[in-house]
């Protein structure tokens, strides 16, 4: 879906891909309120004033046709991304990602490139340095990089292509690596915890006290983008983004069924336990992202843009809690 939306003469023009999305639909609004003007690209309706002139676009590549789109547009913000892992196992998981995630990228940027665009702003992942990180040792934007995945290692690729394009052109290049992001309209495994905490089914996760993982609410997330916008010193830069503090799942769990008005309902199974039942039934990576720490350092982000979190890690998940219980 494309819209375009003019707030003022002066305001940046800026173009967004995955526009639909979780991130896409918070960021349109985000940035609407801050007066930019907007062109939105999806591959479903964004479900924005049916006024707005629309088009739709089935993929983002070189074949895509944007430069009409990209006239005048001084800064692109780029979500498009698969992230869902393939069922067809005759597929080649990690091809099927680059198609999308590498190539797209490769073909938007390329078109930016020669429209003159002069800002290109990457969503990445905080998983380009690993599916998880060394106790209390958190990563930082410098860290070594460790894809363990398709996705991921799509992404880091992503990110070096986007960086060699940016040593041949005079496009600017922002990444921005979040942690898992959070708030009303969130899906998988953050939708189920809550699901599982409201209906009061007790969860044998009371053990995990000891590992830390950072998140990112989605209104933190939106705004951090929205200042790598407006401010010069997000250029050619890498930032990591969190909501500033880190907590165990069970830190977690009861801060989400406290914003429920719930007791929180845990019941103590050793680690090891655990680990040998998610492995009988499948659900290995599932239990890793409940069990392994996952930090970032946003320092450096917070120094160079001075930026601060909009809203504690409290006030997020309370945000994103009140939207399920509607």
């Amino acid at each position: 879906m494309f819209y375009s939306s003019r707030a003022g003469k002066n305001q940046t023009k800026i173009l967004i891909t995955g526009a639909s999305g979780f991130i896409g639909r918070s960021l349109v609004v985000h940035l609407l309120k801050r007066g930019h003007n907007i062109i939105s690209v999806s591959r479903s309706p964004t479900g924005f004033n049916n006024s707005m002139n629309s088009a739709s676009v089935e993929s983002i590549n070189s074949e895509t046709g944007l430069s009409d789109k990209l006239i005048e547009v001084s800064t692109i913000i780029h979500l498009a991304a698969r992230v869902h892992e393939m069922r067809d196992r005759s597929v080649d998981v990690l091809e099927a990602y680059r198609l999308v995630n590498v190539e797209g990228t490769r073909g938007l940027a390329e078109q930016a490139a020669r429209a003159g665009v002069k800002h290109f702003i990457f969503l990445s992942t905080v998983k380009v340095y690993g599916s998880c990180s060394e106790p209390l040792r958190p990563f930082t934007h410098e860290s070594k990089m460790k894809p363990m995945d398709a996705y991921s290692q799509s992404k880091l690729e992503a990110e070096q292509v986007l960086r060699a394009i940016e040593k041949t052109t005079d496009m600017k290049v922002t990444i921005i690596r979040p942690p898992l992001v959070y708030g009303p309209g969130v899906r998988a495994n953050f939708l189920e915890m809550m699901r599982w905490i409201s209906l009061g089914i007790p969860l044998p996760f009371g053990a995990l006290t000891s590992n830390l993982r950072s998140f990112v609410g989605i209104n933190n997330l939106t705004d951090f983008i929205a200042v790598c916008v407006n401010n010069s010193k997000a250029a050619g830069q890498t930032f990591l983004v969190s909501d500033g503090k880190d907590i165990s799942t069970v830190e977690l769990i009861r801060l989400v069924a406290h914003a429920m008005g719930k007791k929180e309902k845990l019941f103590n199974v050793p680690v090891w336990l655990l680990g040998i039942i998610t492995k009988l039934v499948h659900r290995t990576k599932e239990f890793e992202r409940l069990s392994d720490s996952l930090q970032v350092d946003i320092s450096y982000s917070v120094d160079r843009l001075n930026w601060v979190p909009v809203e504690t890690l409290d006030q997020a998940i309370r945000h994103a809690v009140q939207s399920f219980r509607r």
